[in-house]
């Protein structure tokens, strides 16, 4: 039996009169029963008065000790946000590109309006330090030249720090993920951008991994065993490369690339082409012979503003700018070539300060009639320029049949003349070297006046309209049938049949991938099928589409990431070395830098092939001329349609 303590009597008595004043309130009276019970049993002499203050006492220390707690929190709290906002102000963005401004255009690491291929949500900062870019506040926006086309400026993802033009300013530009196309422009001038970023694909499928074989052979060469060296060429913009499908043969296909070389003693300058070949059947690749033009004991320099053509059938190129030519240092000049074989070639350069290169760029402004793709066939090549009145020009350069010769018609002739401005540009073609039929149109030309076609039969040159704005983002694909499906800079698609009529393609059938086949002159798109095409994508992907002739409506497959070179291309300088975008650098290109088809599975004989790919251009940092080939009817296998 438990002890009673003395107090007990008046423990009850206080219980009581405790419960009696707790019976309206929430309190459970029971609770205090329970407690008081145990406090007997254990012979405590405290009261309830003495237990109900004690309790308040330490309430009252809790409430305290929990205040200083909770203000210390805060404190801290307070602290670590400070902390995370200044780290947040002092982060390394993903990317930094360099912006300059260069006769008038913004240049992107050097390269005049360069289309950006920009990941979302990396941070991209573009560094406006350079004293050029005073007066020319980088902008972006969905149209493009953004407000002065009846666009507004991208604020969303955008952080500008500083003045253009001056130390340590920048803007720092983060695409959303569910962004539309969007372009970069000078917020006080037009005509300075070009493309940010392009969406990839629509339609389609999913994205699975192509695991089969796809490279074939690499080869890189930097000349000095040839009595060479590339140490004064600027090969990122000045290289030219060039395929000549008229001199395959069943077993080999023949490309190659124009540079400025020195001798081994480094007092003499040559223009140079090296020529290589890549076996029809293997792709391995083998340098033939490296020829040497316009041999120079003045000047060793390099070529300075350059403008350049070719097409892929004659072995013929043309180019234009402020050269070292005929024994002198730099003159404003055009160049004419013919390689003849794979040994021997032959040239002819004509000093002439009529007109200016309006700007560093290498395309295929040229067109080549079905019955002369051959070796030495008649062409005509088109090349951008202004003249001394500062007005845009489109040059032409007609060459007549020969396998020995360069002359021609007329050379260095304006096709086209415009005065709003000395900006222009060629639109690049996606030929089908075995189609027949003719098309109304045989060349583009891009000015601020709007975009000029070049109409076949009458030769001369009409405007599609001036809402087609400056670019050098038009592509024009040739179809089967003779039509022609035309990818305007804005994205939009329009079917122009063979008697010249056009008509817009319906949002839904668009070529939503034509954005990206083309980044500053280098092609990522190969003609593979009747009106089919294969494209490469960043990040390794690829996928292929048709285009219906009848109406321009476009059909994609799905998409695959080339397993072999997915994490190669990892290596930043993987455009350079193998023809295909860099995952870390994807928007890096260069002007003379592309890919071409051969093989030698096509019934129409060789120059037809169109199973396999080669890449030929050059490494700025090794100084290097660099190929590649690739198997891509493989790839093209295995790519389905929905």
């Amino acid at each position: 039996m438990a002890v009673q303590n003395s107090n007990f009597n008046t423990l009850i008595a206080a219980i009581d009169a405790k419960a009696q004043s707790l019976a309206a309130s929430s309190t459970d009276a029971k609770d205090l029963v329970y407690l008081a019970k145990s406090l007997e049993s254990l012979n405590v002499s405290a009261t309830v008065s003495d237990i109900i203050a004690a309790g308040d006492t330490k309430v009252a220390a809790v409430t305290a000790e929990g205040g200083t707690q909770v203000g210390l929190v805060s404190a801290e709290g307070t602290t670590q946000v400070a902390a995370v906002a200044a780290a947040g102000s002092s982060y390394a963005p993903s990317s930094t590109v360099l912006v300059t401004v260069v006769g008038g255009k913004f240049a992107m690491d050097g390269t005049s309006q360069q289309a950006l291929s920009l990941t979302p949500s990396v941070v991209y900062r573009f560094d406006q330090s350079d004293s050029s870019n005073a007066t020319h506040p980088l902008q972006f926006s969905i149209t493009e030249d953004g407000t002065h086309a009846s666009g507004t400026a991208i604020t969303a993802g955008v952080t500008v720090f500083g003045t253009a033009g001056s130390a340590g300013a920048y803007v720092e530009y983060v695409v959303e993920q569910d962004s539309v196309a969007t372009y970069y422009y000078c917020g006080n001038h037009a005509g300075m951008g070009a493309a940010a970023y392009a969406t990839t694909v629509s339609g389609g499928g999913g994205v699975s991994t192509y695991t089969g074989a796809f490279a074939l052979d690499t080869f890189s060469d930097d000349l000095t065993a040839a009595g060479a060296s590339l140490a004064v060429a600027n090969l990122d913009p000045y290289a030219r490369s060039v395929r000549i499908r008229g001199l395959d043969t069943s077993t080999k296909a023949i490309f190659g690339i124009n540079t400025q070389t020195q001798n081994g003693s480094g007092n003499q300058g040559r223009h140079t082409f090296t020529c290589l070949s890549a076996n029809q059947t293997t792709g391995a690749i083998v340098r033939e012979s490296v020829m040497t033009f316009d041999v120079n004991n003045v000047s060793v320099a390099d070529y300075s503003t350059f403008s350049q053509t070719s097409d892929e059938w004659t072995g013929r190129y043309t180019y234009r700018g402020n050269v070292p030519t005929n024994n002198q240092a730099h003159q404003y000049s055009y160049h004419r070539v013919l390689i003849k074989s794979d040994t021997q070639g032959v040239s002819a350069h004509v000093t002439n300060g009529s007109y200016y290169p309006s700007n560093n760029n290498s395309s295929t402004g040229s067109y080549v009639a079905p019955a002369e793709r051959r070796h030495g066939g008649a062409v005509k090549h088109y090349l951008s320029a202004y003249n001394t009145s500062s007005q845009s020009v489109a040059l032409q350069y007609d060459y007549a049949y020969s396998t020995t010769s360069v002359a021609g018609p007329s050379h260095d002739s304006a096709s086209i003349t415009k005065a709003g401005s000395t900006a222009n540009n060629q639109v690049d073609i996606f030929n089908q070297w075995d189609v027949t039929t003719e098309p109304y149109y045989t060349a583009f030309h891009s000015f601020k006046e709007g975009l000029y076609a070049k109409t076949r039969t009458s030769n001369s040159w009409v405007n599609l309209g001036a809402s087609y704005l400056l670019s050098s983002n038009h592509a024009a694909f040739m179809l089967s049938n003779g039509s022609i499906m035309l990818k305007a800079a804005d994205n939009s698609c329009h079917h122009i049949t063979v008697s010249g009529v056009m008509t817009e393609v319906p949002q839904s059938s668009e070529l939503t991938t034509a954005s990206v086949s083309i980044s500053n002159y280098s092609k990522f798109c190969l003609n593979i099928g009747t009106d089919e095409w294969l494209q490469f994508l960043p990040n390794s992907k690829v996928l292929k589409f048709t285009i219906n002739p009848t109406n321009g409506y476009a059909t994609l497959s799905d998409l695959k990431v080339i397993g072999s070179i997915e994490y190669r291309s990892f290596d930043p300088k993987f455009y350079e070395k193998k023809g295909l975008r860099s995952s870390m650098t994807p928007a890096t290109t260069h002007n003379g830098s592309t890919l071409f088809t051969f093989g030698n599975e096509n019934s129409s004989g060789p120059g037809y092939g169109r199973s396999k790919a080669m890449f030929i251009g050059a490494s700025q940092l090794d100084k290097a001329i660099k190929a590649a080939t690739y198997d891509i009817a493989s790839v093209a296998a295995e790519l389905t349609y929905p």
